[in-house]
């Protein structure tokens, strides 16, 4: 099992790194475009569900860095794992993930890099991480 770990884990990554700074990298407008595209789709679901709500394009960039890097810290644990490294270094990972990404944002027509958006990544680590874990315990309470 680990032996396919040390493969994957680290691929998955990658791909993972490659689809956020890929998107650091696209100019504002384009970035705003994506954003407003998403908020829209949102308004509809809920909308369609009788749920009154309003759902904006700040609100779905700050969501994606959550969620971006709740994904991303998944991996880096998945990898720290196959390795025998501490899974718990995973939030540190990708917090310096997160500030290469908004290092790649100061060099991007129309966007800014924000100390904010890092502690919105890093919190997204953290909880993600913390969901995996509980759900590892619980599952291993249940199957003794």
């Amino acid at each position: 099992m680990r032996a396919k770990l040390k493969a994957l884990a680290p691929c998955i990554t990658v791909l993972m790194l490659m689809f956020i700074w890929g998107h650091s990298m696209m100019p504002g407008d384009n970035s705003s475009a994506e954003s407003d595209a998403v908020a829209e789709m949102l308004r509809q679901l809920f909308s369609n569900i009788g749920v009154n709500i309003s759902v904006d394009e700040y609100f779905v960039r700050k969501l994606a860095h959550f969620t971006e890097f709740g994904f991303l810290s998944l991996s880096v644990m998945l990898t720290l794992y196959a390795y025998n490294k501490p899974v718990l270094l995973s939030p540190f990972i990708v917090y310096i993930c997160a500030c290469i990404d908004e290092c790649i944002q100061l060099f991007v027509p129309e966007r800014e890099g924000k100390f904010t958006d890092t502690l919105i990544d890093f919190s997204g680590a953290v909880v993600y991480m913390v969901l995996i874990l509980v759900l590892i315990r619980v599952f291993k309470i249940r199957t003794k």
